[in-house]
């Protein structure tokens, strides 16, 4: 799993990068498309890559009883930057208003999916570090790359 975080690690912070400097070149050739071509290159993983309220719902729920171990949390990269693998455990302070909501300070609608912010299916929405994710940062780095060249 080590590695696995930290190749994920490794993809964010490339993807981060690349998209900073499409940002600038887009910004330098005053183009008109720049909101179009970020909107469309704004990473958003597969659904297997977000998290599931099942699993926040599971993890208020060992705060709310104050019964957790080292072992109960689930590695997640946190909105808005994305730029980080970190664990997120029952002591989260997402998870400070356990005793009022069931799911803390996470919500979500029809999907399941776990958002904070916004309310509903709106709002930003946490991954899941995992394999799936790791293949889905990789092709948008390639993605970013080809558009980057057609720049220069």
């Amino acid at each position: 799993m080590e590695i696995l975080i930290k190749n994920i690690n490794k993809q964010l912070k490339n993807v981060n990068k690349k998209i900073n400097i499409l940002n600038k070149i887009l910004i330098k050739n005053n183009s008109k498309e720049i909101d179009l071509i970020i909107d469309k290159l704004y990473p958003n993983p597969p659904k297997n890559c977000k998290l599931k309220m099942t699993t926040v719902s599971v993890l208020c729920k060992k705060r709310l009883i104050n019964k957790f171990d080292l072992n109960d949390f689930i590695y997640v990269i946190e909105p808005q930057n994305y730029n980080k693998v970190r664990k997120l455990t029952p002591k989260h302070n997402m998870f400070n208003n356990c005793k009022n909501n069931p799911f803390g300070y996470f919500h979500s609608s029809l999907s399941g999916i776990a958002h904070s912010g916004d309310g509903g299916d709106h709002g930003d929405t946490w991954w899941i570090a995992n394999k799936q994710l790791l293949i889905y940062l990789t092709k948008l780095s390639e993605k970013i790359d080809k558009i980057i060249i057609n720049f220069i």
